[in-house]
């Protein structure tokens, strides 16, 4: 757990501090430039490859992601951006982000 003090602003921590399980699959330097495919980041986001595919499809919840011809990559600092975007406050707040 993070403890600032009231005039230091909190820093925001990476995907491998809320999710250790899926840390776990990447490399030690957790190069945040590293590519992924689709198969690799959906267990880092915690979900299924289609349900990540379909976001794409759709452009729900504004993943971000990088076309390297055909194929489909995602940038580790991207979905780290991402997972930190959606931290909440409570329960009482939407959960959806402006793209």
């Amino acid at each position: 757990m993070n403890h600032t003090n009231q005039h230091s602003r909190p820093s925001t921590p990476a995907a491998s501090d809320l999710l250790p399980a899926a840390s776990a699959r990447l490399p030690e330097s957790h190069n945040p430039n590293l590519l992924l495919t689709t198969n690799e980041a959906a267990p880092y986001l915690g979900v299924s490859p289609r349900t990540l595919e379909t976001w794409r499809s759709t452009g729900r919840h504004g993943v971000r992601y990088i076309k390297v011809g055909s194929r489909v990559r995602y940038r580790l600092r991207d979905l780290d951006e991402w997972l930190a975007s959606r931290m909440q406050e409570h329960t009482g707040q939407s959960g959806e982000v402006d793209a």
